[in-house]
């Protein structure tokens, strides 16, 4: 017969606080996101439905690994226990860091995308010239031609 032993019990349980702590860290991610400027219903909406649709396939994933796929509530308490303590001692410093990260790529995206736009108006006005360019001389040598098709 199986036997379950009190330290993989323990093991498996303190796995579970990890997986927990890894998820509230996530949901820190996604508030981030939220106090970042994606914050409409629908966005809200969007994570709330994206942060369910990840957690349940690692969830299971991880009671399948652990378990052969029987739920066992100490699983599910860990988990529980992990996202509280996480959500009580470091969140804070978790969300700062992540509107942080999230600021800094908001300050590179703008600068690149007026870098970029600048770079396009360059090119846009120097292939107008240079197309003026062409054009007055084809203009000129057309002209050219006429008077030279006219005399003969």
């Amino acid at each position: 017969m199986w036997e379950i032993s009190n330290s993989l019990q323990i093991i498996g349980f303190l796995r579970a606080v990890i997986l927990g702590g890894g998820f509230c860290v996530f949901y820190d991610f996604l508030r981030a996101l939220r106090r970042s400027g994606f914050d409409s219903d629908f966005a809200v909406f969007m994570q709330d439905i994206l942060y369910f649709i990840i957690l349940l396939p690692i969830t299971f994933c991880f009671l399948l690994a652990l378990t052969n796929g029987e739920l066992r509530a100490y699983f599910f308490a860990g988990i529980a226990v992990g996202f509280t303590v996480i959500r009580i001692s470091v969140s804070k410093l978790f969300l700062k860091l992540f509107v942080l990260i999230f600021s800094v790529f908001k300050k590179v995206y703008s600068f690149l995308k007026r870098l970029i736009n600048k770079i396009f108006l360059f090119i846009s006005v120097f292939t107008g010239k240079i197309y003026l360019f062409f054009k007055e001389i084809s203009v000129k040598s057309l002209n050219c031609f006429k008077k030279l098709l006219k005399n003969q």
